[in-house]
Formats: structure tokens, sequence, C-alpha cells
């Protein structure tokens, strides 16, 4: 998600950096949208706000 956020929205380049094939990258993220609370696309900003300030809580995450 946080290489997602990154890569602002680019399921191709997210694939390049993680090394899988695009269609992974895109099953994996409407997995995500599923299990969040609301939708990526409706707050990207704030999921990946606190994504990055996960490790100051003591939450560890992949990646």
């Amino acid at each position: 998600m946080r290489t997602h956020l990154d890569e602002q929205g680019n399921a191709a380049s997210v694939a390049d950096r993680l090394y899988t094939h695009r269609n992974t990258v895109v099953r994996r993220l409407g997995r995500c949208d599923k299990l969040l609370p609301r939708r990526i696309a409706g707050d990207p900003v704030g999921i990946g706000a606190a994504l990055h300030l996960l490790p100051w809580r003591g939450v560890r995450g992949n990646g």
C-alpha cells in the first residue's frame, strides 16, 4: 500500500518496484480496499500518513 501511494497510484511502477506482476498489484489493492474502512481513492493522503506514522507507534509494517 505504501509503495502504491509513493508511486502515486501507478500500478505498473509499483509492480516494477516490488518485482511482481501488475495484475498481482491490482488484486492486492482491491483486497486492501475491502479491508480498509474507506476506499484508498477516497483518502490517499490520510491513508498514506497513517501508514508512515505506524512505526512511531511501535507497530511494525511490511516494507
